[in-house]
């Protein structure tokens, strides 16, 4: 059976994720492995020279045999795609083809041959289900021609060629239905009041509730809302991602203390800790840290709580619960501090931990959340029975033709055993003819 491997081409390290299927359906993870992308040289650009550093870093899993696959799978963070969801009166794929390049044409600032476009019906709308309307929501999601072609260059060069190319927010849905929804299930229906005392409406007329499932990474943060019904499947409801990550917080603490960028970021992992209620400082040194986190995350904050309150106001649908993820949550408290800050469950250690080390073949806990955007990928390309969402910028002119090359290589021998069957079949009708007529005579 195939093996597939996602791969998370991240700024500060590269993570790739192995799973093999299985020939009666289902998968298992064969590994999580990271490379470390190398710092820039003394007087080098970090931006100019990201490409060629994490094309190291990948050299470097090739060699060590981690990138041993069938299927490749990767993603492009937020900064080079963007998606929207937009509301069309009919349902038929044909017309909402046709539509979508006018209806996008006002939310972008760049020519529609410069981008690649990929789209997904996501159904009737919540409001239009309860009203009994016709309104469809599609997914719509647009990249730049230019970086889906830089990411293929890359991963061309350690002869790599992906089969898909998703969008690093929207992936983290695969996450949930695998394995955060099972956790869901497991520890029952979500409490009726927020972690500060708000009762959650219920009811016919109340918002559906929704989980996000944040990821907050070196440079930016990807967050995919999704809505959790009692009645139906999971939706998604919108992927942003924030340009915000846990570089912002290692930058501030080697300002403010006066460490090196690599002694900051090994502090703000192992020692530091942001202060909540329950867990006060005790030194001066811990408040002064616990500040500065807390000045460093406030971005991320404020974007998710714009996030929240828009879903709640043009989808009615209310998050009631964050997965924390990726390599920038690793902060003592920062999920107690998110969820005082936006009075909704967060959660990053136990139930995602637990969730996603039952199948990660890892030991240490913080590794489980960081392996979180490269296994999102890998699940993209197990087979489901379920329709899944799919945005793939592998579309158009840069469409996978692995298909393609497997046909045009076996062209001659196919069109041989054609031409053989062809002849046995005429031969056959040939006789069948003759016997036939002498039985008639």
């Amino acid at each position: 059976m195939p093996r597939i491997v996602g791969i998370d081409l991240g700024s500060s390290t590269v993570k790739v994720v192995r799973l093999e299927t299985r020939a009666r359906g289902g998968f298992e993870v064969a590994g999580f492995h990271e490379a470390a992308v190398p710092p820039p040289a003394e007087g080098q650009d970090a931006a100019d020279t990201l490409i060629e550093r994490v094309s190291t870093a990948l050299g470097e899993l090739k060699a060590r045999g981690h990138l041993d696959g069938d299927v490749f799978i990767t993603g492009l963070p937020g900064d080079a795609a963007a998606v929207r969801t937009l509301k069309f009166p009919f349902s038929d794929p044909k017309k909402i083809a046709e539509a979508l390049p006018f209806s996008i044409e006002s939310e972008i600032a760049m020519d529609l041959d410069d981008i690649v476009l990929s789209w997904a019906v996501l159904g009737p709308s919540a409001r239009a289900r309860k009203e009994r309307g016709h309104e469809t929501e599609v997914l719509v999601a647009w990249a730049k021609k230019d970086a889906v072609q830089q990411t293929l260059n890359l991963l061309a060069v350690h002869d790599i060629d992906p089969r898909h190319v998703q969008f690093d927010a929207l992936a983290l849905a695969e996450l949930h239905e695998s394995f955060l929804a099972v956790a869901e299930q497991r520890d029952g229906p979500t409490e009726l009041r927020t972690p500060g005392g708000t009762v959650i409406e219920v009811g016919p007329d109340a918002a559906e509730p929704a989980v996000a499932i944040v990821d907050i990474g070196d440079k930016r943060s990807s967050v995919c809302v999704l809505s959790t019904p009692p009645d139906g499947p999971p939706r998604i409801i919108g992927a942003h991602t924030l340009l915000h990550g846990g570089a912002d917080a290692t930058r501030a603490l080697s300002r403010a203390i006066g460490l090196s960028l690599a002694e900051a970021e090994r502090g703000k992992k192992k020692e530091a800790f942001i202060e909540v209620a329950g867990a006060k400082a005790q030194f001066p040194e811990q408040q002064q840290i616990s500040d500065v986190l807390k000045g460093a995350y406030a971005p991320v904050i404020r974007r998710l709580r714009q996030i929240f309150q828009a879903s709640l106001s043009s989808a009615r649908v209310r998050v009631v619960k964050v997965y924390l993820l990726g390599g920038g949550s690793a902060v003592l408290n920062l999920d107690r501090h998110l969820s005082e800050e936006l009075n909704v469950k967060v959660t990053r250690g136990s139930a995602v931990s637990q969730a996603l080390r039952g199948a990660l073949p890892i030991e240490a806990a913080d590794e489980a959340p960081e392996a979180a955007v490269a296994l999102a990928y890998a699940l993209t390309g197990v087979p489901s029975a379920r329709t899944r969402t799919r945005i793939d910028f592998r579309a158009g002119e840069f469409a996978w033709k692995g298909d393609f090359d497997f046909l045009r290589e076996r062209a001659p021998a196919m069109i041989g055993w054609a031409a053989a069957l062809f002849l046995l079949l005429g031969g056959s009708s040939v006789a069948q003819a003759l016997v036939a007529s002498a039985n008639e005579n």
